[in-house]
């Protein structure tokens, strides 16, 4: 839900959390993140950030060239040190 005073723009695609969304959601998150990333800094969030953020953020990785693989877009936020629960069987469907 978007803050009541936030001077922002604020796209939504509802996720329920512990499922894989479907891949064209995911698909779709990843162009508004692409898309919204030509007007400054992009903030992608979630109520626990660590599931479906990190899938939106992964798939965008690989859809961008960023990442060659989505294990490898795992690895990259992994990197970053803050908690990353991907399902591998999720990984696999979208390689």
């Amino acid at each position: 839900e978007k803050p009541a005073r936030a001077d922002c723009r604020w796209i939504s695609f509802p996720m329920i959390d512990l499922l894989p969304p479907p891949v064209a959601m995911r698909q779709q998150a990843a162009s508004a993140l692409e898309s919204a990333r030509r007007d400054g800094p992009v903030l992608v969030c979630c109520a626990l950030g660590f599931q479906r953020s990190a899938g939106v953020v992964a798939e965008w990785l690989v859809a961008t060239g960023r990442a060659r693989t989505p294990a490898l877009a795992r690895e990259m936020l992994m990197t970053t040190g803050r908690p990353v629960h991907l399902a591998e069987a999720a990984e696999r469907a979208a390689s």
